[in-house]
């Protein structure tokens, strides 16, 4: 029989103490890191699974808490390939379902002030939607671990800053407000001002054939005589149009007033909502 009496008294080095200290913090850290992450999936299972199957809010949590960055990273393009194949093989992920149910767990970990819970929903956001928007997991990727153009590079500065889930939660808010065609059109302005340097430029008109240009031109031409004619034409023997300054000014002030309404009746009603949130 093996006597292990013998190691009882050996000296233990303070390296040893320095050593077990670590490794104490470790599993310390880890164990809280655990915590998190079973709070995590617990958080998304619940808000996924009112329209989801569950096994669709068990990929969805994994996902959250899979794909985070680490401690000392300053973004998660290191997990770019467990981004990759998870979008690739849980369909899942790329649910509507998924991306309404993440905005409303970041809204409401800000109305909570749980701030680091609101970071991870709304990293986990600005992937989903950034792979929406430029062709998938494996296209997104390529451009911002490798920029190779001013494009990718902007690209690459908007996801580092998680603007994509920035716009997409927005974007859920003014629609739990409610539809108004000003808000709508001022958040597609804001859209396009922050994606301005990524989005690509609007196609040209199309070119008539080469063959074909004189004939073209031809046609434009009369086209252009004809809306000639018929703006001119009937001036000449139209009585002197009224005086129409007054009518526009008041038909300007009445749209104002009805704008003005609008927008106020939006504020309540979202004010209306924070109350009820709480």
């Amino acid at each position: 029989m093996t006597d292990y009496k013998k190691w009882d008294h050996l000296d233990v080095s303070d390296d040893d103490d320095g050593e077990d200290a670590e490794d104490i913090k470790r599993r310390h850290a880890d164990a809280v890191d655990a915590k998190r992450r079973d709070d995590l999936r617990t958080d998304v299972e619940k808000a996924i699974s009112r329209r989801a199957p569950n096994a669709d809010a068990a990929v969805v949590a994994a996902f959250v808490s899979q794909q985070t960055k680490g401690a000392d990273a300053l973004d998660n393009r290191a997990r770019h390939v467990h981004v990759i194949e998870a979008l690739a093989h849980r369909p899942a992920l790329q649910e509507e379902a998924t991306t309404r149910a993440l905005c409303r767990l970041a809204r409401e970990a800000a109305d909570t002030g749980d701030v680091a819970k609101g970071k991870l929903y709304l990293e986990a956001l600005n992937t989903l939607e950034a792979c929406r928007r430029f062709g998938g997991a494996l296209s997104l990727f390529e451009r911002i671990c490798a920029p190779a153009d001013e494009a990718s590079k902007e690209l690459r500065r908007l996801y580092c800053k998680g603007a994509f889930g920035e716009l997409r939660l927005k974007r859920f808010v003014f629609e739990r407000v409610g539809e108004d065609p000003q808000m709508a059109a001022a958040l597609d302005r804001h859209e396009r001002e922050v994606l301005a340097k990524v989005l690509p430029p609007p196609p040209p008109p199309p070119r008539p054939p080469s063959g074909t240009r004189w004939l073209w031109w031809l046609c434009a031409g009369a086209g252009i005589a004809a809306a000639s004619s018929r703006v001119f034409a009937p001036r000449a023997a139209a009585p002197p149009p009224p005086d129409l300054q007054a009518e526009e000014e008041a038909e300007l002030l009445r749209q104002i007033d009805e704008d003005q309404k609008r927008v106020d009746e939006a504020r309540r009603r979202l004010e209306s909502m924070r109350k009820r949130g709480r």
